[in-house]
């Protein structure tokens, strides 16, 4: 007997023994029809019998509608878990694994719904009555204008989580209210994130709206529904309050319409304060704000001294002793990033930079806008005018630095900065012309690279910010860091940030 007969024999038994194996199914069925037709029929000898297989094709096409349709409508598609995987980036010093939350994984949600809680008088120790009460109000903006751009947005979340909630959670003195301004449809993972950082306390405010107004109720936004709206050309608009307590918020806005001193600090999401900032601030507010006569000169401007640079690259010149520390610790010792200690005395940072008035006065008392270098240049310091009227007390009209506070901010300086003013890439050949990378004689910037141990100690303590957090912050940017530059690069020049050609030209070189 051939093999090919044997094969044909074979195949054919396999045929045989399918078809015999559907026959016992088509059988069974009609069983199963029979018995359902008897069921449905009863013992009434009019009802027929019916069969699955006579319903119509119209009708199944119906019953399978309806069922989808049922299935959609319970099920939450909106929400995804988060994704995650372990990725490894061989090329940076300091080589880890880090769990990455993975962008295209996640799927929007629903927004949560607008909160408002009952009144709680955090501001209690202020809001007095004698006229003299301090409404503290720190500005921050989020992602405004950018809610699309996940890869920067998530970023910006790990600084934020990582540098600004530690500091503002460890003032020691919690008089004070924080609005956080972000886009109304940032992204929801983003935005729920954000919600547990803050949540429990009702002086945090997350607003959903992109406008930014100053002067809170000293200046022309009217009343308190025009401060929250979502945008400064939609006046019968109202922002979103995802968390904190609104009904505070109105409180302090009409207080402060009503006089008093009223302070406003703005803050980056992506930098920090010291711990004794609102209390520094506050006292001397106190000192020279209170009691004032002249009401339309009763203004003053604070900046802080110093400020730490937090870098997720090398900033430091490639001097021979640090390239063998950096060699002899394999970068290990670097994970966390590096620290600078940063003073320029030409120039008001953002972290900090503070308005504040008297009773009487608004933003229009202090004039025209200024850039942050201008306020050196063109307002008087304090210390000039103090000597001249000899006073103490009641120093108005002119700006402050707060010496008494080193340091006194926190900013990071990574691939996330709209400006990218003194950013590193991580390119040899283009961060040797950046920055500090060209004093390699200077002998004070130097030292500052083997005192890092020293500077992580201060920043903990005086800022609650530790090694992991940042350490966490700085791999969540370089695992992404081409990304993020392209998404960043997006952002460029949308209303309300940076248009600059030099940062574009740096985005772009780092994206492609």
């Amino acid at each position: 007997m051939s093999s090919s007969f044997l094969a044909r024999r074979t195949r054919s038994s396999e045929t045989l023994d399918s078809w015999t194996s559907r026959s016992r199914r088509n059988n069974n069925a009609d069983k199963f029809e029979q018995n359902a037709g008897q069921k449905i029929r009863g013992s009434h000898p009019n009802l027929r019998a019916i069969s699955m297989r006579h319903i119509p094709f119209y009708v199944w096409w119906f019953l399978v509608s309806m069922y989808c349709c049922g299935m959609y409508l319970s099920m939450d598609h909106f929400r995804a878990p988060m994704e995650k995987k372990n990725v490894r980036n061989s090329s940076l010093p300091g080589q880890k694994e880090v769990e990455r939350i993975k962008p295209l994984a996640m799927t929007k949600k629903s927004a949560p719904k607008n909160t408002t809680f009952s009144p709680q008088r955090i501001l209690s120790d202020h809001l007095d009555g004698s006229g003299n009460e301090i409404i503290h109000v720190i500005q921050t903006r989020f992602m405004q204008g950018q809610p699309d751009l996940l890869e920067l947005g998530l970023a910006r979340l790990a600084l934020f989580e990582a540098f600004c909630v530690p500091s503002m959670l460890s003032q020691t003195n919690e008089n004070f209210i924080w609005i956080i301004r972000t886009d109304p449809h940032l992204h929801p993972v983003i935005l729920s994130k954000m919600m547990d950082l803050i949540e429990g306390k009702n002086n945090f405010l997350l607003i959903g709206s992109n406008h930014n107004p100053e002067g809170f109720g000293r200046s022309d936004n009217g009343s308190f529904d025009q401060f929250l709206r979502i945008e400064s050309n939609v006046t019968d608009s109202r922002g979103i309050v995802w968390s904190g307590n609104a009904t505070m918020l109105e409180e302090a806005y009409n207080k402060s319409a009503g006089g008093g001193i009223l302070l406003e600090t703005r803050l980056d999401g992506d930098d920090g304060l010291h711990r004794d900032f609102i209390k520094t601030l506050q006292k001397d507010a106190k000192k020279h704000l209170a009691n004032q006569n002249d009401e339309a000169n009763a203004w003053r401007v604070w900046c802080v001294h110093s400020n730490i640079e937090w870098h997720p690259f090398n900033p430091y010149p490639e001097t021979p002793e640090i390239l063998a520390s950096i060699e002899q610790n394999h970068g290990a010792v670097f994970d966390a990033g590096f620290l600078v200690l940063f003073s320029d005395n030409g120039i008001c940072v953002t972290p900090g930079l503070t308005f504040g008035y008297g009773n009487g006065a608004s933003r229009s008392s202090i004039g025209d806008r200024l850039r942050h270098d201008q306020i050196m240049k063109e307002m008087r310091s304090c210390d000039e005018v103090a000597i001249e009227s000899k006073k103490n007390n009641g120093v108005v009209g002119c700006r402050k630095r707060l010496t008494s506070l080193v340091p006194g901010a926190v900013r990071t300086r990574t691939t996330t900065s709209a400006g990218m003013n003194n950013v590193f890439t991580g390119d040899n050949n283009t961060d040797k012309t950046i920055g500090l990378k060209k004093y390699t004689s200077n002998k004070k910037l130097i030292k500052q690279f083997f005192e890092q141990d020293k500077m992580w100690k201060g920043l903990s303590l005086y800022f609650s910010i530790s090694k992991n957090s940042a350490n966490d912050a700085r791999w969540s940017i370089l695992d992404r860091l081409q990304e993020i530059a392209a998404d960043n690069l997006r952002g460029q020049c949308t209303p309300g940030h940076s248009c600059k050609q030099g940062a574009q030209a740096l985005l772009e070189k780092m994206a492609y």
